[in-house]
């Protein structure tokens, strides 16, 4: 008598939907789990803050050194034409500063309260434009995907426009992906990671 299945997790437990067409594999790198680990103090001489990081079902890992170590604020928001960074780090240091306040679940975008030569506590920021990002299986929520690369390259001889990826963003943290759709998404252009 044949096994009846009836659930998809039952299906996926007997099959394997990927077959190996020989030579070696390479292991899949688990940001998640190094984003626990650094966490829970596993590596103490890791550099702080922490360059893997995990935000719900989405993982980052930035290169060990920003790619631009010290630019100024306003050359910055000139070289990847982003005119309302200095309002967006100012809403976002009056953010973090303010307590109780998870940064998960504060919207991405809407009205600056900054005006655009505000002062900051900061002249200068460190600037990665490339960085790995991670998320988990579709149908195995509990295995990660492979990971990506994002850049973010301003304008040069080489690309006039500058260069950049462009992504996919809920920017309403009442929804979760897959099951609400994509209600709450956005599509953004990834024109710099900046960190300071």
């Amino acid at each position: 008598m044949p096994h009846r299945i009836d659930q998809t997790s039952d299906l996926l437990a007997r099959i394997s939907p990927l077959s190996s067409s020989g030579g070696p594999r390479r292991q899949t790198v688990n940001y998640f789990q190094r984003a626990d680990d650094l966490q829970q103090g596993k590596h103490p001489t890791a550099p702080r803050p922490f360059r893997t990081f995990k935000m719900g079902s989405t993982a980052f890992q930035l290169p060990r050194d920003p790619q631009l170590k010290k630019l100024s604020i306003d050359i910055a928001s000139q070289q990847f034409d982003l005119p309302d960074l200095r309002p967006a780090l100012a809403e976002y240091l009056r953010r973090i500063s303010s307590n109780g306040i998870d940064l998960a679940s504060v919207p991405i975008g809407g009205r600056r309260s900054a005006s655009s030569g505000c002062n900051l506590p900061i002249d200068y920021i460190q600037v990665w434009t490339t960085m790995r990002i991670q998320l988990k299986q579709y149908h195995r929520p509990s295995d990660t995907a492979q990971p990506h690369t994002l850049l973010a390259s301003p304008p040069s001889k080489e690309w006039p426009v500058g260069r950049y990826d462009t992504v996919v963003v809920n920017t309403d943290p009442s929804k979760k992906w897959p099951y609400s759709g994509l209600e709450g998404k956005q599509k953004v252009s990834i024109q710099a990671m900046f960190f300071y």
